[in-house]
């Protein structure tokens, strides 16, 4: 009984066990391929993003250059007056308008802008460093985040030794910061969802400046922008996510292939175990078979014998050899 109940269990058990081999090495194959695909698109990724940090690190040093020539235009003026602050802003506006205004804070108090700060616009606190740097973000006016790429002002006499020096102002340009990631070109051309973050003095991701998504990316690619006295993050993930698998037939073509190889296993088990069995049942009937012949051979009334071909007897019953034995 136990044997054949295993002789039953064994087909389904084989066909179980060659379908779940092939369903975990397709599984297997999957995630490796998903790996695969992972380390190249963060590859892809990385690279994409650091052409983007350049543009966008080109863009801030042409802000703090602007700032720098301010300050070197200044530093043979010390005294200079609003006229001629104006005189000397005017031009470089006029070469530069991704810049919405410039400044000059003198160690005397004194503040000007160039043009003239509306809409609510005031002068912004700018550090008398002695040296460049980017501040911000600042609310001013009508734009919501704004920053300043300023630069120390010396006397031009004492330039060339600027440790040894007084310093009589600081020179800023104001720019947004949406002309900022419009000129270096965030907003387009690319699939990335893109962060831009401030980050704290334990490099950790501080404020958000700027994102061109609600969300910001999941296990995203990371590179840092160095900045005078600062630095900012820029995070980027595809914009369709990380999981790009190139074989996404491969989980149904396994599928399918687990569950025949299971069948054509379960049939090969089944078809000896049939074979086996119809031997059995029929040498049992072959063997009860002979039993009855036997049987009616030694009960026969009738005297029987059975000769072989070389005519010497070879059997016969008990009736055959009462009849022998009778004179």
């Amino acid at each position: 009984m136990a044997r054949r109940t295993l002789s039953r269990l064994l087909p389904p058990l084989a066909a179980l066990l060659v379908a779940g081999t092939v369903a975990v090495g397709v599984a297997l194959l999957d995630q490796a391929d998903h790996a695969q695909r992972f380390q190249e698109k963060r590859a892809e990724t990385t690279l994409r993003l650091a052409a983007l940090r350049a543009r966008l690190e080109g863009v801030l040093s042409a802000r703090l250059t602007i700032a720098q020539a301010l300050a070197a235009h200044l530093s043979s003026h010390p005294g200079v007056s609003r006229e001629t602050f104006a005189h000397i802003a005017r031009p470089i506006l006029q070469r530069r308008r991704n810049v919405m205004a410039l400044e000059l804070n003198t160690t005397r108090g004194k503040t000007y802008v160039y043009p003239a700060a509306g809409d609510g616009a005031k002068p912004l606190p700018l550090p008398l460093d002695k040296a460049s740097r980017i501040a911000g973000p600042f609310p001013w006016g009508k734009e919501k985040t704004v920053f300043v790429a300023s630069a120390p002002v010396f006397p031009h006499a004492l330039a060339s030794n600027r440790q040894m020096t007084a310093q009589w102002g600081i020179a800023g340009a104001i720019f947004s910061l949406r002309s900022l990631i419009t000129d270096a070109g965030l907003t387009h051309g690319h699939d990335l969802n893109l962060c831009l973050h401030a980050l704290g003095k334990a490099k950790h991701a501080g404020a958000l400046l700027w994102a061109n998504t609600a969300h910001c990316p999941s296990i995203p690619v990371k590179l840092a922008i160095d900045l005078p006295q600062g630095v900012w993050q820029l995070a980027a993930a595809p914009t369709h996510g990380w999981q790009d698998n190139r074989f996404h037939w491969l989980r149904w073509l396994g599928g399918l292939l687990a569950v025949v190889a299971g069948g054509f296993a379960g049939f090969l088990v089944r078809n000896p175990q049939r074979l086996r069995e119809e031997i059995a049942r029929s040498t049992l009937a072959l063997r009860e078979s002979k039993l009855r012949q036997s049987h009616l051979f030694d009960q026969s009334p009738f005297g029987l014998f059975l000769v072989g071909a070389d005519g010497v007897i070879k059997d016969c019953n008990p009736a055959f050899l009462e009849m022998a034995a009778t004179p």
